[in-house]
């Protein structure tokens, strides 16, 4: 069961990411409430970058996420996520960036 120290412990962490890496482009960041497939429940971190696989390597290396990814490609678009902690606290980073298709010669 989540409770509200889990919540204001995520909001510290993130604020806390926030300002220790604020030389990083800044992403979209919310705290959220989870739920695992063993029925767990928390408050994490969600940080999003638009646009750019190159902001979300930044900012994986920063928060010392494991170097495996999620990897989702759905039309021209690829979707990359990676999960850790950070403070104690689940962070889910997220990336959607638009990639062109090598099959498609342009216009």
């Amino acid at each position: 069961m989540s409770t509200e120290p889990d919540r204001s412990a995520a909001a510290y962490a993130m604020v806390m990411m926030l300002t220790r890496h604020e030389r990083l482009p800044q992403p979209e960041s919310d705290v959220y409430e989870y739920m695992t497939g063993s029925g767990a429940q928390g408050w994490g971190v969600r940080l999003i970058l638009r646009d750019s696989i190159g902001k979300f390597e930044h900012w994986r290396e920063a928060l010392d996420l494991e170097p495996v990814v999620d990897f989702e490609r759905c039309h021209q678009s690829v979707w990359l996520t990676a999960s850790g902690e950070y403070e104690g606290v689940r962070v889910h980073l997220l990336s959607m960036a638009e990639v062109p298709d090598p099959d498609d010669p342009g216009e």
